[in-house]
Parts: C-alpha cells; structure tokens; sequence
C-alpha cells in the first residue's frame, strides 16, 4: 500500500453517531413488521374515536349547550377518554413492544457488538417509539376530523355542519398532548432496555400511572410524567361557545420534555451498564 493511499484511509474520519441514525431507523422499521406495535397505534387511535362517536350518535343532543358549538364537547371529551387512562398505558406498552423485539430474539449482544455507536442504536429505537407515539395522536385527530363529518351527514339535527371546523385548537392540543407524553415514553424506554423481562416496564407503568392520577392535584405532581397528558387536557376551556388550547406549553410539558433530555443525555450510559 502506497504512503499517498495509507495517509487518504487515516485521514477518513468515522462517521458521527447521528450520520448512522438513517440506517438504524430504516432498520427499526423493518423489525416493526414483527411486532404489535403498528396494531396498537391504530388500535390507540381509533377506540376513544368510537366512542365517543357512538355516545354522540345515540345521545348527542343532551349533551349539547345552546349556542356552543358541538365541536366542543366532542373534541374536548375524545381527549378526556383518551387521556386519562388510555395514553399513559398506551406509551408503557408501545415502548415495551418495540423494545422487546430485541430481548426476545436475544440480540442485544449482536447489536453491541456491530461497528456502530451505541448511542446511534439507543436513539434510533427511542426515535422509532416517539415517531409512533405522534403517529397515534396524529391520526386520533385525523378520526375525530372525520367522525365528526360523519355526524353532520348521520345527525344533521346535532348541527356540526353550522361551525367551522376547529383545526387551530385540535393542532395545538396534539402538540401539547404530545409533549405531555415523551417524558412517560423516555422512562419507560430506559426501564424497558435495562430489564429483559416484560413485566418489569409493564408494572412500573400502572404504578406509574396509578400514582399520577392519585396525587394530580398535589402540589409538584407535575414532577411524575405519567400524568402530564391529563394536565395538559385541563388546560383546555371548554365552557364557552368554542374551544380553546392555548398554545404555550405548561410546565408539566417542558418537565415531560426535560425527562426526555435527561434519558438522552444519561440513558445510554446507564443502558450499557446493565446490557454489558
């Protein structure tokens, strides 16, 4: 080998750990294919959706205020259902699901010992879980959107075909649900990569949960990120004639985001520590 060619082939830097993150996600989506996980988010999506559909089909009317447009109880209760219990539990299993491709198979050995940094494997599954997550809420909205339509064809009497569709309030309110729910999906991916068994997330998860609920109007319960979704939900104003969300975000919502921060910049130390 000549001095020239010896000198091109030290001189080539590594990759960065984010130029392989490409590679790591497209990988990740492959292994989606084996889970639950994409059942799940449509699952997630479509249930409070028809729920509360089928509660405005046969008694909309008596939930109805004069003068209010019927977007506001419709929308505002959907995220009532779907925030309470269902997307705290939502967020535990998901991140367990894609998380356990992994521990099943067991691979994890074989991942670490590939020419890849083991922080571009970290993000990238942590990435694939959060890129889910905002595809549940998105398409939870688009149902509503759609359900909603439905009723002015289905239940022209309920008269939602006389207001403006609220697509302001509804973006907001998927953005700041969203950030309400990444601290939860951050805890549960650590806990998830650091303990093989399925039950170990699983369990911390309905504690989690269960805690939240229970001290939600404690003073600094905003600190536990399982029960940020509700606080976000009541923070909309639904008693007036539209519905309002306003557009910052609480500080329940930057905590959420300051969880997932913490477990990008420690996760995956700690996650190396226990997976060897």
């Amino acid at each position: 080998m000549s001095l020239t060619s010896t000198s091109v082939l030290v001189s080539s830097p590594s990759p960065a750990w984010w130029q392989l993150l490409g590679g790591t996600l497209a990988a990740e989506r492959i292994k989606l294919r084996r889970t639950a996980a994409l059942r799940l988010v449509v699952g997630f999506a479509a249930a409070p959706v028809l729920i509360i559909f089928a509660v405005f089909y046969f008694r909309g009317a008596t939930l109805l205020t004069p003068g209010q447009s019927p977007w506001v109880p419709y929308l505002h209760n959907a995220w009532r259902t779907e925030v309470t219990l269902l997307l705290p539990l939502f967020a535990v299993l998901l991140t367990s699901l894609v998380v356990q491709v992994e521990h099943r198979a067991g691979t994890w050995k074989h991942l670490l010992a590939q020419p890849v940094p083991r922080r571009t494997l970290f993000v990238g599954k942590l990435l694939t879980v959060l890129g889910l997550s905002l595809l549940a809420q998105t398409l939870h909205a688009a149902l509503l959107l759609l359900t909603g339509w439905l009723l002015t064809v289905l239940r022209p009497e309920l008269g939602f075909q006389h207001y403006a569709t609220p697509l302001a309030p509804l973006a907001a309110a998927v953005l700041r649900i969203y950030a309400g729910t990444v601290g939860i999906v951050a805890v549960q991916y650590v806990v998830s990569l650091a303990w093989r068994s399925f039950v170990v997330p699983i369990a911390l998860g309905l504690v989690g949960t269960v805690l939240a609920l229970t001290v939600l109007r404690i003073a600094h319960a905003d600190l536990l990120p399982y029960g940020a979704p509700l606080l976000t939900w009541h923070s909309f104003e639904a008693d007036g004639p539209a519905l309002r969300v306003p557009t910052a975000l609480a500080r329940h919502e930057w905590l959420s985001l300051i969880w997932l921060l913490l477990v990008l910049l420690a996760g995956p130390a700690w996650v190396r520590r226990r997976l060897g």
